[in-house]
């Protein structure tokens, strides 16, 4: 058991007391806010339906590079 007084308490004592209480209130934290995703699918829905693709003749990453290196 750790001393009662903040005085008498080793380095590794005090250590453990903080970790002790950082996880305590990482606990509460976690139990009174649930996150908030969204389920996977209705993300991965949200991607395909907000993908957007060049047309045919819009010019190719490489070919804009070479324009600005042109200028």
């Amino acid at each position: 058991m750790s001393p009662s007084n903040l005085s008498q308490m080793t380095f590794d004592d005090l250590q453990q007391i903080i970790a002790q209480i950082v996880d305590e209130r990482i606990e509460q934290y976690l139990a009174s806010s649930p996150l908030k995703q969204p389920p996977i699918k209705e993300t991965l829905s949200s991607i395909s339906q907000h993908r957007w693709t060049p047309p045919p003749d819009a010019p190719t990453v490489v070919e804009m590079l070479r324009s600005d290196r042109e200028r």
